[in-house]
């Protein structure tokens, strides 16, 4: 079930694209080809993890807008 509201609930895409040769590639393509919903289901664990070591959600939240921000800022999310 958690599985299921992860897929619908939390949206996180890539936008990073990179070039071999004269191809280019976008990361996001790769990602859903090997598991459709792989980021978000990565940033849920990540936060599960944090939660099971007894961090304060508080830390957790605050530590996803900076994440977020930072990899905003880079063009990478």
């Amino acid at each position: 079930m958690v599985g299921a509201m992860i897929f619908t609930t939390v949206n996180i895409s890539s936008s990073l694209s990179f070039t071999l040769g004269e191809l280019e590639y976008q990361l996001q393509e790769i990602l859903d080809q090997i598991l459709v919903g792989i980021l978000p289901l990565t940033a849920t664990l990540i936060s599960f993890y944090f939660v099971r070591k007894k961090v304060s959600a508080n830390k957790i939240i605050i530590g996803i807008i900076i994440v977020g921000s930072l990899l905003s800022l880079l063009g990478i999310l």
